[in-house]
């Protein structure tokens, strides 16, 4: 027998599960503080992950939120929050999830102030280890962000879509998040276009649906099909707007840990790492 497992949230997390006739045959509500919203969640064999966004309790401002669960009796096991781009007084709000291989969570939403507005995408393994984020500038507005994820059917690289005044869609490699190609689609109307869904079909092809604003309060729903083998430019690049240094992942206290920045133009970089009293300790990088 097929289940159906949703999670929603203000305030608290509901889990609630149904059967393949709609009816509910169990739900917990748990509560975590400060939570604002839950937006997504993605089934493992062994767990259930929610995602969204909740309000940190140290510095004050929404964070992105990840949760797993026990799809048995729904128990919590694991919950932790993250600062996208590293940076904290922002709003972030996950929205979508997608389930990778050996349980690796993909997570796509936004980040944005007054000045910038960022789709975040993050890979995490299934302990809630960051492994990588990948960002894109879009226009600061209400409806900028990422929306909908899904991974390619052999789960090596996954598609993103949501909306930068326009539909967005970004193909990401799955291993270092690595842009493999970037999409856009403006409607006839010139005006707001959402996009809030994704999916892959048999053969490859990307399709994207969402709403495209015609005029004033007036939409069409505009479902988009890319295909993989033409036209698109699989080796178009994104350069950032300005200089941006990430948010190092795994932690320093692991033998090893990356540190990932963007640069919007060739020049002389420096990354140097100092203790805690402000001493160089050393330069990775001073070259352009």
């Amino acid at each position: 027998q097929k289940n159906v497992y949703c999670a929603t949230g203000d305030y608290y997390t509901e889990v609630h599960r149904f059967d393949s006739s709609g009816i509910k045959r169990q739900g917990s509500q748990n509560s975590y503080g400060n939570v604002l919203s839950k937006n997504g969640s993605v089934l493992a064999e062994n767990a259930l992950y929610v995602v969204g966004n909740n309000l940190s309790f140290f510095e004050g401002s929404p964070q992105y939120f990840f949760q797993k669960y026990r799809p048995n009796n729904y128990g919590p096991v694991l919950q932790r929050g993250y600062f996208c781009l590293g940076l904290v007084n922002r709003f972030d709000s996950a929205k979508a999830a997608a389930l990778g291989l050996a349980e690796n969570v993909f997570v796509t939403g936004k980040s944005c102030d007054s000045i910038s507005c960022f789709i975040s995408t993050v890979k995490l393994d299934s302990n809630f280890t960051i492994k990588w984020e990948s960002v894109y500038r879009t226009n600061t507005n209400f409806y900028s962000g990422g929306n909908a994820i899904v991974m390619e059917k052999n789960g090596y690289n996954m598609y993103m879509t949501g909306a930068n005044d326009n539909y967005l869609t970004i193909k990401y490699r799955h291993t270092n998040g690595d842009t493999m190609w970037v999409r856009q689609y403006n409607g006839v109307g010139n005006g707001i276009d959402v996009s809030n869904a994704i999916a892959i079909d048999s053969s490859g092809n990307v399709i994207i649906t969402g709403r495209s604003q015609v005029s004033g309060n007036d939409y069409d729903i505009v479902t988009i099909k890319y295909y993989q083998t033409a036209g698109i430019n699989s080796n178009q690049s994104y350069t950032p707007s300005q200089f941006l240094l990430m948010q190092n992942y795994p932690n320093p206290f692991n033998p090893i840990t990356f540190i990932k920045y963007l640069v919007p133009s060739k020049n002389l970089i420096s990354l140097i790492i100092y203790d805690a009293r402000g001493i160089e300790v050393r330069k990775l990088i001073n070259s352009v």
